[in-house]
């Protein structure tokens, strides 16, 4: 049984001991896979033993088609050179938004093929397939589906609809500072698809995660979707939408 893990969140690399998973969440026996657990046990995301129960409608308790679970596999699978969400909270904030909304199957790891629609179960096979090889699943396990769930452009605009308006940010409680909301694309959900589309307005690197480049450093410039997704991430952390939403424009202040 492993005693200790190191989990990297936002690229920094901490310590767990053995009762703690990478969540922080304290649990009462750390395990890497099912044999670290008891009879009748399972290993899940957090690194926690829980009982089986056999396969249901979204995979059974030992993999279920939650938020939850899926940024668990994220905060574990894509971290570092393969980061997809800037924080926990933000990836709970968008799956609870947006991706839990699509329409979804649950997809058992490995034996089953995902459909590659735009959905939550798309996602967690990915993100389950990014424990053996990040480079190649992170990308379609992260927000923009990759090129295999969706993605990229259809999961930005809706992930930019969701956040950028006046309706989200009133909600939640934020002030809004410019009459009609910050929803960069007037054109709306048709002029950002045609807009990142067609590559000319701004090109997407298909690098190993979708926030960091080749160099290990964070997107946060570039006339990319990657620089503008990295700003969407932070406008919906901070609670900051101006203005940041504004820099996920075609024409971007901070994205060139």
């Amino acid at each position: 049984m492993a005693l200790f893990r190191v989990c990297v969140i936002a690229s920094a690399p901490f310590i767990v001991t053995s009762l703690y998973g990478c969540n922080g969440k304290a649990i009462a026996v750390y395990c890497d896979v099912d044999t670290d657990c008891g009879a009748g046990e399972s290993c899940v995301a957090d690194h926690s033993c829980i009982a089986s129960s056999g396969s249901t409608s979204d995979g059974g308790n030992s993999d279920p088609l939650t938020c939850e679970n899926y940024c668990l596999l994220m905060d574990m699978n894509c971290q570092g050179d393969n980061l997809e969400y800037r924080t926990h909270d933000v990836c709970l904030d968008i799956c609870d938004n947006y991706i839990r909304l699509q329409p979804s199957g649950h997809y058992a790891y490995p034996s089953d093929t995902p459909d590659g629609n735009d959905s939550l179960g798309c996602r967690l096979w990915h993100a389950h397939a990014a424990q053996e090889d990040p480079a190649m699943h992170c990308r379609n396990a992260g927000p923009l589906g990759g090129d295999y769930c969706g993605g990229p452009c259809g999961p930005f605009c809706q992930i930019v609809l969701s956040y950028c308006t006046v309706d989200h940010w009133v909600t939640t409680g934020i002030i809004q500072e410019r009459d009609g909301g910050v929803y960069p694309y007037e054109g709306g959900i048709s002029e950002c698809d045609w807009v990142c589309g067609t590559g000319d307005a701004f090109s997407y690197l298909r690098g190993a995660g979708d926030l960091v480049d080749p160099n290990g450093m964070m997107i946060q410039s570039g006339n990319t979707l990657n620089c503008r997704l990295w700003h969407l991430e932070t406008a919906i952390e901070d609670s900051q939408p101006v203005p940041l939403c504004l820099h996920t424009a075609a024409v971007s202040a901070t994205c060139r």
